[in-house]
Parts: C-alpha cells; structure tokens; sequence
C-alpha cells in the first residue's frame, strides 16, 4: 500500500524507522495506522536465526573444550584400556579399601623411581647436552670474533679510500 502524502500533511506525521511495523501518528488525530514492512521482518528473523546460530555453536563449543571430568564416567569409557593396577586401584577406591589404595600407590611410586642405569643414562644424556651447548658457544663465539675482523677490515678499507679520494681532490685543486 502506497501512500501520498502532502508536504504540509507530511510535516504532521511522526514515523517510527526500523522497526518490522512502522507507526504513523497524526498530531491531530488520537489514533495510530500500522504499517507492516515484511521486508524488514524478514531481515529481523535471518539476524534471529544467525544469532541462535551462533549460540549454539558457542554453547558446543563451550562444552567441548570443558569435557567431562568425572572420574567414574572417564573410568568406564576408558577403564578397559587401562593398565591392570590401575584398575585395580579405583576397585580400592570405589569399595572404600583406603589401605589397599595407599600401598598399590606406594608400589607404583616406588616401581617408577630411577634405578642406577636409568641415572646413569639421565647423567649422561644431560651430559651429552652439555657438551652440545659448549660446542655451539665455541662455534658462535668464533664467527663473533671472525664477524669483528671482517668489520674492522672494512672499516680500513673505508678510511683507505677515503683518505685517497681526499688526496685526489686536493692534487686537482
């Protein structure tokens, strides 16, 4: 529906932009005509449905990178795939057998320490690093001293060749 309006008509309306229904009001009238503007509806809803859209796939992702950090829903997705002890050890800790968890937990800590070979080969590994680093100080430290020769080479150079364009300048003269 089109709508024409005079100037001096015009000036007496009041129009409410940007909304999925326009209002008109009239200073001299009490009531008001509503206009609808699918276009602008359907604007509205696309912007309703992306932001749901977004939403949802915030919320996802949320969830995603929270997981789930129960011990007894971990347990039985992965429990099977679990080494014996500790199978063994949440056995303990679901019946409540507190005794028999510390002294599974002690024998695990102890079967993971470090036996003489395994220091051994630790020392000799961090050894081995050492001498790594040490060799590659020596390598830098000799192309810093090379790199200074060079430069101050250069800077012969440069002073040579000054000096002889100074005295090129000075026999024309």
């Amino acid at each position: 529906m089109k709508v024409n309006f005079t100037k001096k008509q015009w000036r007496q309306f009041v129009i409410v932009p940007h909304r999925p229904c326009w209002v008109v009001m009239t200073s001299t009238t009490a009531h008001a005509i509503t206009v609808f503007d699918p276009a602008i509806f359907a604007r509205q809803l696309q912007q309703l449905n992306e932001a749901k859209r977004q939403y949802d796939q915030a919320k996802a992702t949320y969830d995603q990178f929270r997981g789930s950090r129960d011990i007894g829903v971990l347990f039985n997705q992965y429990g099977s795939q679990m080494p014996k002890e500790m199978q063994d050890m949440y056995k303990d800790y679901q019946s409540g057998n507190w005794a028999g968890l510390a002294d599974k937990v002690a024998r695990l800590e102890k079967s993971q320490q470090l036996t003489g070979t395994q220091k051994e080969q630790l020392s000799q590994i961090a050894n081995r690093a050492k001498m790594q680093a040490l060799g590659n100080k020596v390598v830098l430290d000799d192309m810093f001293a090379k790199s200074n020769q060079r430069f101050a080479q250069f800077s012969e150079w440069q002073t040579l060749l000054i000096c002889k364009k100074t005295q090129k300048r000075q026999l024309t003269y």
